[in-house]
């Protein structure tokens, strides 16, 4: 292949893989799961100066919708908390503390507790299902666009240089641009049916603790019916 057709194809395979990392990059901030992505842009003020959240804490999952953030130091619970609440007040914090085994300076076995803060991804119901559909649509939509511009721009630098070339050399230099594009293409839209999957799969979640809730409901007033009943037989004899 000529340069310019060479200097084309790597151009816009980075612009394609820019393009797709950063479709998944903002679809992982569409906070579903706990995804370990959405804690990477908090900074924490310790002291002054900002730090990484993972510097001055230790990030755990407790499960897919669940974070643990152990503060190294207990003084930097309230800055951390606040960070957190910053940049993502959608998240529910919850305080708490363990119990742990330690040893003094004296080597005695003591108790000592161990702060931490609980991070519970907001569930998906009706309102923020379509809100998450919407969304990702935009992202996703955003993403494509952007790409179909670069195919388009690359194939119109490389036209020029084709003219002066064979038919089989053409065609090669066509199939390799045209599967660069499906191999992109693919992992975008990989990404893409991943996150509507995840949003699907929380709905309805959400929509079996809400049926769970209505039975529980319903039994409550059956039982509530069954007593009042019982009791007027109860009064009439």
């Amino acid at each position: 292949m000529k340069r310019a057709i060479v200097n084309a194809y790597t151009t816009l395979e980075e612009k394609y893989s820019g393009f797709v990392n950063q479709l998944n990059y903002r679809l992982m901030n569409l906070c579903i799961k706990a995804e370990e992505a959405s804690l990477l842009p908090i900074k924490v003020d310790v002291d002054g100066s900002l730090a990484n959240l993972e510097d001055v804490a230790t990030l755990a999952k407790k499960n897919d919708y669940e974070f643990i953030v152990v503060p190294n130091y207990t003084d930097d619970m309230d800055n951390i908390a606040q960070s957190i609440a910053m940049m993502h007040p959608e998240f529910k914090q919850t305080f708490d503390k363990w119990e742990v085994e330690s040893f003094n300076q004296k080597q005695e076995k003591v108790m000592r507790n161990v702060p931490f803060i609980q991070l519970t991804m907001p569930e998906v119901n009706d309102d923020r299902y379509d809100l998450l559909k919407e969304t990702t649509d935009l992202i996703y939509d955003d993403c494509k666009i952007r790409m179909e511009t670069a195919k388009v721009k690359a194939t119109g630098e490389v036209g020029g240089v084709l003219a002066g070339m064979t038919e089989d050399e053409t065609n090669e230099v066509k199939d390799a641009f045209e599967q660069l594009s499906e191999d992109w293409e693919s992992k975008r839209e990989a990404i893409y049916q991943q996150k509507i999957e995840e949003i699907d799969e929380a709905y309805n979640k959400w929509l079996g603790k809400m049926g769970q809730q209505e039975i529980a409901r319903m039994e409550q007033e059956d039982a509530m019916g069954t007593n009042t009943l019982t009791s007027m037989r109860m009064n009439n004899e």
